[in-house]
């Protein structure tokens, strides 16, 4: 199977997706407190699971492949340190 170039990624995925619902997901609240680990965020698109969890005091990495989403995450990351 062709991977997909950036331009083509990023056009696939343009735009509000429905998943992104500007708030950390409601499965991922529910367990919150049984996490006792590093979490790895693949796939983070614009943060708001990883940052939910680092305001719990986790050490959270975030990882996406767009660029647009880096960007809003390290603008939410900035918000959140200050």
């Amino acid at each position: 199977m062709p991977v997909p170039d950036r331009n083509t990624f990023e056009s696939a995925y343009a735009g509000q997706a429905p998943w992104d619902i500007g708030k950390p997901q409601k499965a991922l609240i529910d367990v919150a407190d049984q996490i006792t680990r590093s979490i790895l965020d693949a796939g983070c698109g614009t943060g708001e699971n990883a940052l939910f969890f680092a305001r719990l005091g986790h050490k959270v990495t975030g990882i996406d492949y767009r660029h647009s989403s880096h960007t809003l995450r390290n603008t939410s990351s900035a918000s959140f340190a200050g």
